[in-house]
């Protein structure tokens, strides 16, 4: 387990994109329709393994 301490926003991210990826596993087409996502991203964000997800989070920083 990583020992990275994220900040809120952060925190608030990394649960967004976790929801978007369960959405994604669970009906990609209203996932997708709900956040503005196409075929690409949400092929790119479902791809992701949990470790690249956290990776992401940290490098986005405090950007919403």
């Amino acid at each position: 387990m990583s020992s990275i301490q994220f900040t809120d926003v952060q925190l608030t991210n990394l649960y967004l994109l976790q929801a978007i990826r369960l959405g994604i596993a669970q009906d990609r087409v209203s996932t997708c329709h709900k956040f503005g996502m196409d075929a690409a991203q949400a092929e790119y964000l479902g791809a992701m393994n949990q470790e690249e997800v956290w990776s992401f989070v940290a490098h986005l920083g405090q950007s919403t």
